[in-house]
């Protein structure tokens, strides 16, 4: 899928994917939704929210919430990502 970079750096406790125009993830494409999920960050885990049916991690429907771990494979549509924790 169109995404507007190759890379995202998520620094904020709540990071939106998506077409909007606050999306940290953004999302490029005529079906591309306004809000595809949300990454939340708990302590020292993260989380992925999302109500869209064609979101998996790893291949597996994500519905509801599903904490992420390094490495995960999220798939939004047809746009695909890796999960990558990089220490600061």
């Amino acid at each position: 899928g169109k995404t507007t970079a190759k890379e995202f750096v998520l620094t904020s406790p709540t990071s939106i994917i998506g077409k909007s125009e606050g999306a940290a993830v953004g999302l490029k494409g005529w079906f591309a939704p306004k809000v595809a999920g949300i990454i939340m960050k708990q302590g020292e885990s993260y989380f992925l929210s999302t109500t869209m049916k064609k979101t998996t991690v790893n291949g597996q429907p994500v519905t509801g919430r599903q904490q992420l771990k390094e490495g995960d494979l999220l798939a939004v549509g047809k746009t695909q990502m890796q999960f990558s924790l990089v220490p600061w």
